[in-house]
């Protein structure tokens, strides 16, 4: 059977193969066309009901419409009549909107969480212009009418709406794509087809002008805006865009255009503004609050969620409150009463200003002056006592809320007050003391990072505490469930538990920092993998949101959290005094202190002993902070910590990393070794050969020349955890080296070690007579005084060869001399282990040479 295709986006066309088929009966093709966008069969009744005006004229129409259209069709197995259903056999059927669906579908939420400046990724580009190119042209069902049939008639408009605005949403994403990449030949006829629906389009408007703006096209550029202009106000706007008055005021110096204030939009990072995640706790805490007439003060860090919280909440009640919102900005902390002018220049209507008494409103006119353009009548009241002037502002904006709420209730947000002036504040505090906020139709809630709000204004955070009319409320990292949840959002499929816990220990559970890492994972040109060891890869705007943070530090406490960061992220508070030399104690615990209370790092007070321990509050702070250190001062703080973890004995690997990163790599090589031979001492295999591997780096970048002793531990430590572990191929490739190292040093002892290791791997793979000739060629050069333990280990090796090969007296033999000869060492300890390898080789062989009690007496010792 030739595959059917049926196309309805845009003028609709059905194809067999690759023959046009045309249905000539107008009413059998708005029923195929009807059958084609279900995607399923449908029952009789349904499509009586759909085609209501045909059923009341033709009762029995279906039956007779069925075999009309499978008559029309070049094969009538293409309709399909089951039982009372009838429909497209879809499985040798392609529908354009099945396949648009389908492809959006594969793109997920990649595009819609991403933030317009950044790239997407190549296969998400790819889908979007492969569900671009499925129209034909810009309505679905281009040209049909159904108007005879009201029922199906609003099926299609409802399915035109949907299906249309999602084309919109694709030519608009991938525009940004092509602007954000610099192509913008392929951007700009994208953004002329959004128009063509939507040409109302702030943003799209904006897009188009900067784009000419960006070629150099200013003629253009100006002729557009005027345009533009036309557009908005024939659609009852005042005008353009603010964003694109401003662009037009760049290129057009000496035009003055009044830029109209937009309304506010909440204030949420690109990417937070999807599926709510893990804070369902506070949404219902919000909702008690609003029934106790409480105030409340909602406190997290930067990413935390706290807009998009507040954005839900307000979603929800919106149908039966006003809500007012205003964003506080840091460039107008010094700004008084900047959010309230704000809220009532652009928030409040004129009609409302006209209703407010005139008393309040004349004490109003000193804050805002353009009132008086409202009610001209107005006589400023004359206070010359700057308290009481103070005392009458605040009452009367407390009557521009009353009169707000006196009809509806009111939710009014203020995000982000840490960057509130005082007086904005202070206000604040008064209006949630009072009447419509207490005990009213209004709730009033602050948004604000703890730690910066009480670094600025400890004695308001105070009152705030002490204070019964407002409720704080603390936004909590992400459960991993949680973060489950909201990796499952942007990678389309769910996390693996490892990934779930390394984005919590990363992130610290905050939301905007998970999702920028994730957002890098999926922009990576190579697909990250959990067990390469490397942390979770930062993406350049979460490192822009740091380093804005950490700007703000004063120089001492930067340099003071330098320090910290190469310490590690978690850190000992008594060790930063000793690492710097242009501080005093006394400094660095005041400039740490700065640290504290703006959030960037906190106590880890995981158990009593940890007295002095902080961490840093997000791992990626300490990661942008190396990233952005110059490498000369990475050098000396790296090279100051490693001396003092060497005084206070820590962890050889710890000392280790300090130094390489230090630069000095001869002492970095003894402490990664130090670091594989205690390792392998608690049995820790794994954590051993990551030591000797970076031992093993600096060795060969660096062209080391350690001493020849340090070359022996190192070589003859690996071997035998490579012998332990059968990776057979190490255990050749590293003695091969050693051998070299020895005859280029000519040691006879790096020689036999080297020989006597690369027997062991004969051993392991049962080549016992060349295992026989190797160790034999060690004993050449290891001397029985000078190599005591090594000469008693090459014996016991060669006396093993000896009984795997049948020679069993020769092999008691050789157990013999290594035990005699270990009985004459005076470096007991070290010959130890030797000498009991030797009684238990003995043992096995006396046993198997059929003198059982000599081998009991060699297995006691």
């Amino acid at each position: 059977m030739n595959q059917f295709h049926v196309y309805l986006l845009g003028t609709p066309k059905i194809h067999f193969g690759k023959k046009t088929i045309d249905i000539d009966e107008p009413f059998l093709k708005l029923f195929f066309y009807y059958l084609a966008f279900q995607n399923s069969l449908i029952s009789r009744e349904e499509l009586e009901i759909a085609f209501a005006n045909k059923t009341a004229s033709s009762p029995n129409w279906v039956a007779k419409a069925s075999s009309q259209l499978k008559a029309s069709l070049p094969d009538a197995g293409l309709i399909i009549s089951i039982d009372e259903f009838i429909g497209l056999d879809f499985e040798h059927t392609d529908v354009d909107l099945t396949q648009f669906h389908d492809l959006l579908d594969d793109v997920g939420q990649i595009p819609w969480c991403t933030a317009r400046t950044q790239k997407l990724p190549r296969k998400t580009v790819n889908l979007l212009n492969r569900a671009l190119g499925l129209w034909n042209g810009n309505h679905f069902l281009e040209g049909v009418d159904f108007s005879s049939e009201p029922q199906a008639e609003n099926e299609v408009r409802k399915i035109a709406q949907e299906v249309e605005k999602l084309r919109g949403d694709v030519l608009e994403r991938l525009a940004d794509y092509y602007h954000t990449i610099g192509d913008l030949q392929s951007a700009e006829p994208l953004i002329q087809q959004a128009l063509k629906e939507n040409n109302t389009s702030d943003y799209l408007h904006y897009l188009q002008m900067k784009i000419l703006v960006e070629r150099g096209e200013m003629p253009r550029a100006r002729e557009y805006y005027r345009k533009v202009t036309k557009v908005m106000l024939s659609h009852g706007r005042v005008g353009p865009a603010p964003n694109l008055v401003a662009l037009y005021q760049e290129i057009q110096k000496e035009i003055s255009v009044d830029i109209p204030e937009p309304q506010p939009t909440w204030d949420i990072h690109p990417g937070i503004d999807m599926p709510l995640v893990g804070r369902e706790k506070i949404l219902t805490q919000l909702r008690l609050s609003r029934k106790q007439q409480q105030s409340v003060l909602l406190l997290g860090d930067v990413g935390q969620g706290k807009t998009r919280v507040l954005k839900e909440y307000a979603d929800k009640i919106s149908s039966r409150a006003d809500v007012f919102y205003i964003t506080c900005k840091p460039n107008e902390v010094n700004l008084s009463y900047q959010p309230f002018k704000s809220l009532f220049r652009y928030q409040i209507t004129p009609e409302k200003w006209l209703e407010l008494p005139l008393t309040w409103v004349s004490c109003l006119t000193r804050m805002l002056p353009e009132i008086a353009m409202i009610r001209p009548s107005v006589e400023e009241i004359e206070v010359t006592d700057d308290s009481q002037r103070e005392n009458l502002l605040l009452e009367a904006i407390r009557q521009v809320f009353k009169l707000l709420a006196s009809k509806k209730p009111l939710l009014l947000v203020f995000d982000d007050i840490q960057y509130a002036d005082k007086a904005t504040l202070q206000t604040f505090t008064y209006l949630m003391e009072r009447y419509p906020f207490k005990d009213g139709r209004g709730m009033l809630i602050g948004t604000a990072r703890e730690g910066e709000l009480t670094y600025r204004y400890p004695e308001l955070v105070n009152s705030f505490c002490d204070s019964k009319h407002i409720n704080f409320l603390r936004l909590q990292k992400l459960s991993l469930n949680d973060i489950s949840k909201l990796a499952y959002h942007i990678l389309q499929e769910s996390p693996s538990r490892e990934l779930a816990q390394m984005l919590s220990q990363e992130s610290d559970g905050n939301p905007l920092f998970i999702a920028e890492i994730l957002w890098a994972i999926l922009d990576a040109d190579v697909k990250f993998d959990i067990k390469s060891g490397t942390g979770l890869p930062i993406s350049e705007k979460l490192s822009k949101i740091i380093e804005t943070r950490l700007m703000g530090l004063d120089e001492a406490t930067y340099r003071i959290l330098e320090a910290a960061a190469v310490l590690g992220t978690s850190f000992d508070l008594s060790l930063l005094p000793l690492m710097t030399t242009t501080e005093t104690e006394e400094e660095v615990f005041i400039a740490f202190e700065k640290a504290v209370k703006k959030n960037i790092v906190t106590e880890q007070k995981e158990n009593q002993s940890d007295l002095h321990k902080y961490r840093f509050v997000q791992q990626k702070f300490r990661e942008v902070l190396l990233q952005r250190m110059n490498s000369a001062r990475c050098v000396l703080l790296h090279n100051q910590a490693a001396r003092i973890r060497v005084d206070e004995e820590a962890p050889p690997a710890i000392i280790a990393a300090h130094y390489e990163k230090a630069g000095v790599f001869e002492a970095a090589f003894h402490y990664w070794v130090k670091a594989g031979e205690e390792a392998r001492h608690l049995a820790s295999s794994a954590e051993a050969v990551h030591a000797f591997q970076h031992a093993e780096e600096l060795l060969i970048t660096h062209k080391l020349s350690p001493t020849n002793n340090r070359i022996y531990r190192f070589f003859t430590t690996w071997s035998a955890i490579a012998f332990e572990t059968q990776d057979i191929e190490l255990l050749k490739r590293l003695n091969q080296s050693l051998l070299e190292i020895g005859e280029q040093r000519e040691d006879d002892l790096l020689k036999g070690t080297a020989w006597g290791n690369l027997s062991d791997a004969c051993m392991a793979t049962g080549e016992f007579e060349e295992g026989l000739t190797f160790i034999d060629r060690a004993l050449t050069y290891l001397d029985e005084t000078r190599h005591t333990t090594e000469y008693i280990e090459s014996l016991v090796r060669r006396g093993v060869f000896l009984y795997m090969l049948n020679r069993l007296d020769k092999a008691e033999e050789m157990f013999q001399d290594a035990l005699t000869l270990g009985a004459g060492s005076t470096e007991e300890a070290r010959v130890f282990n030797a000498l009991a390898n030797a009684h238990y080789q003995m043992a096995v062989t006396n046993t198997l040479n059929a003198h059982p009690r000599i081998g009991l007496k060699h297995a006691k010792l």
